[in-house]
């Protein structure tokens, strides 16, 4: 029998703890998504806007419904949505601003030299281009007998070029060309790596942590020689070296969420970083360096936005607990939400943070769930791997869809090989690092011998899944709406009533 739903205090659905001020807070940050998501497609879509805009409240009136929240609450959402178009609005207007203020000083089709600072790490695309953007700082002209000033950002796709990481300041004998409204970026830029020279870092923190990327890349490279191109990617989210038919392996399997650096990963860092603080007897010092280890591995691996949500839920979880708050997951989850989107409002359009965060709340919202319907079934160990799976591509299932135009059910499968391999790879590759450092060749070579070993298991079983067909699908924007609706209704009590009814013997009118 499933646990019985409490009425009273916390509301538990079988497995889900759920407190009266839950529903509020997440819905409330679902609005605010809503909001500042419906801006950008305004411009382009205002009736799509709109019915993007009604979903928040179609949302709340069901979980407010289920979970007997008091109405007055309800109020907080048109409230979210409100804050949600305000800041969309303003981040708007800032990016038309910066577009509007990008200037060249010289005619574009005069352009044949500038001067780059990178905002961010180069990027490798599926064609093997690098792919990076930064802010102009100068430009020059056909003969260079005129170099003048420029501001603006430049999104630039390059070809047998070298990876660059943040801070780089570079010069590249290229065009510019402008750049589309949904770019992102005031001009775009092709150009080939004999063309672009490293001219310095502009900031002394980044030079820092490019010469640690680069002494702990160095360092990788001693574990095997096909591993460390898979290990850096997994640990770093350098991925220059990773082999380009692997990724191709993930994506078909529907794992190359594996592949971006995610709560798993930050995870299992927090997770050795308490275990070797273990010696340690207060318990709030280690959950203050933990948070500060985490904090340093995003400035260290990039800030991603599936990266930083999982940092920014360990610090929320951690400051809850020096505060001796009481924490739930979906309520640190909303909060990891609201802050980034006060500080980078643009992130919603990023398919990145859209999956990052629908496939945690589909966890969050129905693993449990599914997971109590799999007892009689599977094993717990395997049935926790299957309800993760299919809680989070239940809600990432219309993102894949309307972004690739195909699904792999054999992703489901292969994860419950490919979650736990990757995993042992990660803390194999955590534990031999230090190892393989002892300048003795027999020990590196073992330690070389293991990475490679799990690389081409991983490697061997994401090829054979690959193989499998998958779901092609031709997305139409209103397929948003029956998606929308089937996900609130996940997301409420109504399927584990009418579960809950066919599963009870006739005649037993006990609520379970």
């Amino acid at each position: 029998m499933l646990p019985s739903i409490k009425s009273s205090g916390n509301h538990v659905i079988r497995g889900w703890e759920l407190h009266a001020g839950a529903p509020s807070i997440f819905f409330a940050s679902i609005a605010a998504l809503t909001g500042i998501f419906s801006v950008y497609i305004s411009d382009s879509n205002l009736s799509w806007a709109l019915i993007f805009l009604s979903f928040p409240f179609a949302a709340a009136g069901v979980a407010f419904r289920t979970y007997a929240v008091q109405k007055t609450k309800y109020g907080l959402v048109p409230i979210a949505v409100a804050v949600g178009l305000f800041v969309g609005g303003i981040q708007s207007l800032g990016m038309e601003a910066n577009h509007a203020r990008a200037a060249t000083g010289i005619p574009l089709d005069h352009v044949k030299q500038y001067v780059l600072v990178l905002d961010g790490d180069t990027i490798r695309s599926a064609t093997g281009n690098e792919v990076f953007s930064g802010h102009l700082e100068s430009v020059s002209s056909n003969e260079q007998d005129i170099t003048t000033s420029a501001c603006g950002t430049v999104l630039v796709i390059a070809k047998d070029t070298q990876a660059m990481v943040a801070g780089d300041r570079i010069a590249i004998k290229a065009g510019l060309s402008p750049a589309q409204d949904d770019a992102g970026a005031s001009f775009i830029s092709f150009a080939k790596g004999r063309d672009i020279t490293l001219l310095g870092m502009t900031n002394p923190l980044f030079l820092i942590r490019k010469q640690i990327l680069q002494e702990l890349s160095a360092k990788i490279s001693l574990l095997g020689d096909r591993a460390p191109g898979f290990f850096k990617a997994l640990f770093l989210g350098i991925r220059t070296d990773l082999d380009f038919s692997l990724r191709e392996s993930f994506l078909k399997t529907g794992s190359l969420h594996l592949l971006a650096l995610s709560g798993l990963n930050v995870g299992m860092v927090v997770f050795l970083v308490m275990f070797l603080l273990y010696p340690l007897a207060d318990k709030r010092i280690k959950v203050i360096i933990s948070v500060v280890i985490a904090v340093f591995y995003l400035f260290l691996a990039g800030p991603s936005p599936s990266l930083v949500r999982a940092v920014l839920m360990v610090a929320i979880g951690g400051i809850c607990y020096l505060l001796s708050r009481e924490t739930r997951a979906l309520d640190v989850l909303a909060a990891s939400a609201c802050i980034m989107l006060l500080v980078a409002p643009a992130d919603v359009k990023t398919l990145s943070f859209q999956l990052s965060y629908a496939a945690l709340a589909g966890i969050l919202i129905l693993g449990k769930r599914i997971d109590s319907c799999l007892i009689p079934w599977l094993p717990s160990k395997i049935r926790a791997l299957v309800s993760m799976t299919l809680s989070a591509q239940v809600f990432t299932l219309p993102l894949v869809f309307s972004a690739f135009g195909a699904w792999y059910p054999s992703g489901i499968v292969a994860s419950l090989f490919l979650i736990p391999m990757v995993t042992i790879f990660f803390w194999a590759g955590l534990l031999l690092l230090p190892i393989s450092l002892v300048p003795v060749p027999a020990i590196q070579f073992i330690c070389g011998f293991i990475m490679d070993f799990l690389y081409d298991m991983i490697g061997s079983v994401a090829q054979f899944f690959a193989q499998a067909p998958g779901v092609v699908i031709k997305w139409e924007n209103w397929y948003w709406i029956p998606s929308a609706i089937i996900c609130i209704m996940l997301a409420s009590r109504i399927p584990g009533k009418i579960i809950n009814e066919l599963r009870q013997p006739k005649g037993n009118t006990k609520a379970s």
